[in-house]
């Protein structure tokens, strides 16, 4: 077997995928770490990968060239001394194994910030939902009551600050509707919004 055929059959997709800081799944099927997709298109076993959606596939050699952006031989000396293989040492430039390993590096910092990022999505998300189910609630229980005569009752102050919180959580809501909307208009964790607590008292901050 050539080098290529010995990374294959020692280095699996699960492998390389978990190496690489991408959280696996025992059912095969993730969110794309090549096209950074929210729901799980990516489908893969011991020595083979597709994406439903991209149209990435092939063997481990692949997806460290697409992870990475790298060639064919850049992606064969990432394997190679990522795992220790030891089948090309001394083989490719210090050029090459240069540029791979800053690749790597760098994707792998790019995934830990996609799966923090995805964290903090989904607890705004869980947050800004609760928040609109208990300002609706807040609604209909003190909603004011009035039979036209006389003059009208005076709004509860919980009622009014539920009525005109609602359009602006729903806005959120409706704004970010996906992980990939909240990412492109935010720019994710490191320049989004803080974590919403789910609290809304009316001394809580306006969206």
């Amino acid at each position: 077997m050539n080098a290529a055929d010995i990374i294959k059959d020692r280095v699996s997709i699960p492998q390389a995928l978990s190496y690489y800081g991408v959280e696996l799944s025992p059912k095969g099927r993730i969110p794309c770490p090549i096209h950074r997709g929210e729901h799980k298109n990516f489908a893969y076993t011991q020595d083979r990968f597709i994406c439903f959606v991209c149209g990435a596939h092939g063997s481990v050699i692949d997806l460290v060239m697409q992870l990475f952006g790298i060639s064919y031989s850049q992606a064969l000396v990432r394997l190679d001394e990522d795992f220790s293989l030891g089948l090309l040492r001394g083989r490719g430039t210090p050029e090459e194994r240069r540029r791979a390993k800053a690749a790597a590096e760098k994707r792998a910092l790019e995934l830990q910030k996609l799966e923090r990022d995805k964290l903090l999505y989904q607890q705004q998300t869980a947050a800004y939902l609760a928040e609109f189910r208990g300002l609706n609630r807040m609604t209909e229980s003190c909603r004011p009551t009035w039979d036209g005569s006389g003059q009208p009752p005076e709004l509860p102050q919980e009622w009014a600050f539920a009525f005109h919180r609602i359009p602006a959580v729903g806005l959120w809501l409706e704004m970010f509707e996906n992980f990939d909307r909240w990412e492109a208009l935010t720019g994710g964790g490191d320049s989004g919004p803080g974590i919403h607590t789910g609290r809304f008292s009316r001394g809580h901050r306006s969206l």
